[in-house]
């Protein structure tokens, strides 16, 4: 990858266009290759990367607020 920009900061600018707080990836090598684009752009402060498997596990271990008691 001498010619262009990286394809990890490209994805990676192609994600942030959406202003998201949390990108969601599926497989362990697209969380590390975004997760160094967002280092590469100085984002990975203000925008995380999260493998959709913890984002699940969190929300099943979440309180359900259901109002009923």
């Amino acid at each position: 990858e001498s010619i262009g920009t990286r394809i990890n900061v490209l994805r990676t600018e192609q994600a942030l266009a959406r202003s998201p707080r949390v990108i969601a990836t599926a497989c362990p090598y697209c969380a590390l290759m975004i997760d160094d684009g967002l280092k590469s752009l100085n984002r990975d402060g203000e925008v995380v990367a999260r493998d959709l498997a913890e984002l699940v596990a969190e929300a099943l271990a979440a309180p359900i607020r259901s109002g009923r008691t």
